[in-house]
């Protein structure tokens, strides 16, 4: 009987030899194109790399013309310069990732792919991640051509707004601490459609996540006229906890920023209910109970005389806290009145709960601390993992644009420079000014030389 682990062993050996001999044949196709073009070759050059298909060594033509050197292999099947794993199997590792810890994703690889490697590739690819998608983003800020993007045009649009707190790492001491920091997010959609039984499944939906409040509505502005059509009729429900940065306030000044003239916002029940719950904890269930029908029948007055009763029974730090949660919730008591109760349908508000979990299943918990910048690339990936846009971010055709762009805007940038150099060289040098050219590229953040 033959085995299966001695079958792969076979079948990987017939993966080394295929593969070395369409770079063969590659080769024997190509050369003679790049000697016409002028390209000699200096050497041939051994390369080790992991792909999918296994770990594969090679020997490639090493070309030169006029003081430069190509690799016209590693070109044309997307080997990228002193890296050892190819393009997908990177991807693979970024996908795994956002499931799983860095030494986890190794095991993972090589239970699926039948390749070694080490957890320094798996964070090499994390930070090549966090640069494509500052890249993404100034593609989508910058160049990318809105008007041929289709405009979504619903009657409600549902705007909800809450953080997580990590543990934070230092990145430059690489030194724990209690300190967390936060990440902000929006969760944009149109309502919620039952695709099951007892499954709903939001529609429409963009997820923000940046590291302030600020930041998240500053996203916010630019994702709803990039992609929704606002009219006088479009009803904006927004719901929160009344945190930090997500007051109702907040909603009310980005609803007339945006030019909604209907907007009802929502305290999340979920967290009435939990504070309620918090603070009451010492007058016991039956307290509590009260205070909850009071709120869902809507009797403000009650409420407030019953809440002044408990006051006057606590004293010293309790009471400063439990007055500063009486003052808000007497204050904000519009806000708690539910969706039925105006008149609107519920399904679709209270979901950024749940939506944080594939965030906090990854992120929180199992003693993970995270510097700033590596949390909030996990959360965008794990964001576009979920919308199904994560291959695209690296594989679509928007990084050939974008290059294409960022090539031209570095050459005007360059012209540009050389004309203040000359106009520099105009000036007499009598006149004692010593000037220094700015050549610098601010946009890119590199020397042009």
């Amino acid at each position: 009987m033959i085995k299966e682990e001695q079958l792969n062993a076979y079948f990987k050996s017939l993966v080394e030899a295929s593969f070395q001999e369409l770079i063969r044949r590659y080769e024997k196709y190509m050369l003679p194109m790049m000697f016409q073009r002028g390209w000699k070759v200096k050497d041939y050059k051994e390369r080790t790399v992991s792909c999918t298909y296994g770990t594969v060594t090679f020997v490639r033509a090493q070309l030169y013309r006029d003081g430069a050197y190509c690799f016209s292999v590693d070109k044309k099947f997307g080997f990228e310069p002193r890296k050892r794993v190819s393009k997908e199997l990177e991807y693979q590792c970024i996908e795994l990732a956002t499931v799983m810890p860095e030494r986890e994703v190794c095991k993972g690889i090589e239970k699926m792919y039948n390749v070694a490697i080490s957890p320094i590739v798996v964070t090499k690819a994390l930070n090549d991640a966090e640069q494509v998608l500052k890249e993404y983003q100034d593609y989508q800020e910058s160049y990318e051509d809105t008007e041929e993007i289709p405009k979504i045009e619903r009657p409600v649009i549902y705007i909800e707004a809450d953080s997580i707190l990590l543990k934070y790492q230092s990145h430059q001491k690489q030194e724990r601490s209690s300190k967390r920091f936060e990440i902000a997010r929006l969760l944009i959609h149109t309502g919620s459609k039952q695709v099951g039984k007892n499954r709903w499944e939001l529609q429409d939906k963009f997820e923000i996540s940046e590291s302030s409040p600020h930041a998240c509505f500053k996203k916010a502005v630019q994702l709803l006229e990039r992609h929704f059509i606002i009219k006088p009729e479009t009803l904006l429900i927004t719901n929160s906890d009344g945190g930090k940065g997500y007051a109702p306030l907040s909603f009310h000044s980005f609803a007339k920023l945006m030019g909604f003239q209907r907007h009802e916002h929502f305290w999340d029940s979920y967290h009435v209910q939990k504070e309620i719950k918090n603070q009451l904890r010492l007058f016991g269930r039956d307290t509590i109970s009260e205070v909850l029908d009071l709120v869902l029948s809507r009797k403000k007055k009650e409420l407030q005389e019953l809440l002044e009763s408990l006051a006057s029974q606590l004293e010293g730090e309790m009471l400063e806290s439990f007055d500063s949660f009486r003052e808000r919730l007497i204050r904000d008591f519009r806000y708690t009145k539910l969706a039925s109760q105006r008149g609107l349908d519920s399904h679709g508000i209270g979901v950024m709960e749940s939506n944080h979990r594939k965030l906090t299943y990854r992120m929180k918990h199992r003693g993970m601390y995270w510097t700033k910048e590596g949390g909030m690339t996990m959360a965008r990936l794990i964001e576009l993992k979920a919308s199904g846009r994560l291959r695209n971010v690296f594989f679509g055709q928007w990084r050939e644009i974008y290059e294409g762009y960022r090539q031209a805007d570095e050459d005007y940038y360059y012209h540009q420079n050389k004309k203040i150099e000359k106009s520099y060289e105009q000036i007499p040098k009598k006149l004692g000014l010593k000037l220094v050219s700015p050549r610098y590229n601010e946009r890119f953040g590199k020397r042009i030389n």
